[in-house]
């Protein structure tokens, strides 16, 4: 098994530079549950799909498991553990 990855060092430097405006742990509820909780009401996130790698056992599972991307997203993180909400133009 592969260890948690820490990476509080990476977002305290990113913090640091100023911009962060909210931090979401993408955790049990994946995507779909986690990150309204860091928007306002009314206001969401627009997420590109295609710009990380999904690791090798959310592909797997996906495939075995016959499940759909709607489904993924609202149960897994994808291999996104964290995500940075920032200012436009940060």
């Amino acid at each position: 098994m592969t260890p948690i990855v820490i990476y509080v060092k990476q977002v305290l430097e990113i913090i640091s530079k100023g911009g962060v405006k909210e931090l979401a742990h993408i955790t049990g509820g994946g995507f779909t549950d986690n990150i309204p909780r860091v928007f306002p009401s009314g206001l969401g996130a627009k997420l590109f799909t295609g710009l990380w790698e999904v690791p090798p056992v959310f592909k797997w599972l996906q495939r075995v498991g016959k499940i759909k991307d709607a489904e993924m997203m609202r149960k897994f993180n994808m291999g996104v553990g964290m995500l940075l909400v920032v200012q436009g133009g940060s």
